[in-house]
């Protein structure tokens, strides 16, 4: 759901619908923007089985593990067609200590793709003001100096993209190319001592 103002939103985990009192439950969810509202603005809800009508839409279903999908190919596509489903969130971590920092490692020329989402994750107010992040990513970087990722396609990450969390020195992202990332593509950022989060 968006706020009222529309800069910023949240996402919620349903717990539970009932449908005599018209009350949404809720189970997770909710910190992805600091500040918070008592209001709501425009808001969608997925993963509704009956709410399937076009295609491109689906339904996962947890307890039974089925995949109802709504399906523009042709029957023969469709056998033919593979499912992926993704489970990591953070593809490549390289994590040290700022007394034992990782040093001197040089990443180039590959593809990063489909990590999973982190949306619903522990997400975290890095300062004193109105926005909040997800101390993570598909690829993970703590307490290291002298990284270097050159040339990598990242290509539909559910979350952050690159995360430089805390110590990180003498390191550079460049010529990386960023395609539909469900989050930043690149984060630097350290850890709050009160309101400071340099």
């Amino acid at each position: 759901m968006l706020h009222p103002a529309g800069w910023g939103g949240w996402a919620f985990e349903v717990e539970s619908y009932d449908a005599a009192t018209d009350v949404m439950t809720f189970s997770k969810g909710g910190d992805q923007e600091a500040r918070g509202n008592a209001g709501c603005g425009a808001m969608f809800v997925e993963n509704v089985k009956e709410e399937l009508d076009a295609a491109g839409e689906y339904f996962y279903d947890a307890a039974t593990h089925e995949l109802s999908l709504i399906s523009s190919l042709s029957a023969a596509q469709l056998q033919a067609a593979t499912v992926e489903a993704t489970q990591l969130s953070t593809l490549i971590e390289i994590k040290g200590t700022k007394e034992a920092p990782v040093k001197q490692i040089a990443m180039s020329g590959f593809n990063l793709t489909h990590s999973a989402y982190t949306y619903l994750d522990k997400y975290e107010v890095p300062s004193g003001g109105d926005w909040s992040i997800h101390r993570g990513a598909a690829v993970f970087i703590e307490g290291a100096e002298n990284i270097s990722l050159t040339s990598i396609k990242f290509d539909q990450l559910d979350g952050n993209g690159v995360f430089l969390s805390n110590h990180v020195k003498g390191s550079s992202i460049s010529d990386n190319d960023f395609w539909r990332t469900g989050d930043s593509c690149v984060l630097a950022v350290g850890s709050s001592r009160l309101n400071n989060g340099r």
